[in-house]
């Protein structure tokens, strides 16, 4: 699903809590296979067609491995020298990726899970291809000495040391959905929201959870509440992050909690 500019909207709102990069999934490290081949075991499973610039599609390793198997999931652009280091974008048994948010030529992009547990170490990839392109607000987003990834949707550097963190100054509320009220459940969704240099949000993904040592699983959201308030938040407005003096983009923080 590409991310979208929504319509205005009021009403009470979440509170908003800013944490730089705090939650970003780039501080996972992709798990070594020692050189070892794939074995074709395993297998990605996403979509076929090519990607649009800020396209969110959900990839996932099946067959399931052994219960305690730790799957690692990185990307890299096909043909590309590979870096020194490859960092992680995700982990656990589906991926949500999201693709670059400007595009300058038809490239592939690599997916692979790093697959380690006991007696078990494996890989296995899927090759998204990238439509040319770019997302709105994605012209006039950066700041200074920033560029967007090529390789999914992110900021390099990933990390500008801000003076001023943003600050929300028009909020929307996600609709809850009627199974929510149904089943009389509460849950919190945790998004990552990039804000560009001008205050608009054009891109927000949803942050892992993890249970508890000595087994951290993941603990997927329920991907109605996810879109529900992905959709809400891409109408928020900010007064922008500031470094130096001048205005930059950044990724905040921003939890919403459905009730009934």
């Amino acid at each position: 699903m590409r991310a979208r500019r929504g319509s205005r909207g009021g009403g009470p709102a979440p509170a908003l809590a800013v944490a730089l990069l705090a939650l970003l999934p780039s501080g996972l490290r992709a798990e070594p296979t020692g050189g070892s081949p794939p074995t074709g075991r395993y297998h990605v499973v996403g979509p076929q067609q090519p990607l649009a610039p800020g396209e969110r599609v959900e990839l996932k390793l099946v067959p399931a491995p052994p219960e305690g198997t730790r799957i690692d999931w990185s990307c890299s652009l096909v043909g590309a020298p590979p870096p020194a280091s490859q960092s992680g974008i995700g982990r656990g048994l589906t991926l949500s990726y999201l693709a670059p948010f400007v595009v300058r030529e038809r490239v592939t992009v690599r997916v692979t899970s790093g697959i380690v547990g006991e007696g078990l170490r494996d890989l296995a990839s899927i090759e998204l291809e990238l439509s040319p392109g770019s997302i709105a607000g994605a012209a006039d987003c950066l700041g200074p000495g920033q560029t967007f990834l090529v390789d999914r949707g992110g900021l390099a550097p990933e990390y500008t040391p801000v003076d001023e963190l943003p600050e929300a100054l028009r909020r929307v509320q996600p609709t809850v959905p009627k199974f929510i009220r149904a089943r009389g459940i509460e849950e919190t969704v945790m998004l990552n929201v990039l804000v560009c240099r001008t205050g608009r949000v054009i891109a927000a993904i949803d942050v892992q959870r993890f249970g508890q040592p000595p087994d951290p699983l993941p603990l997927p959201a329920d991907p109605r509440l996810v879109e529900a308030a992905i959709q809400a938040v891409l109408q928020w407005e900010f007064k922008p992050a500031r470094s130096a003096g001048e205005p930059v983009a950044t990724w905040v923080a921003v939890p919403f909690r459905f009730r009934p």
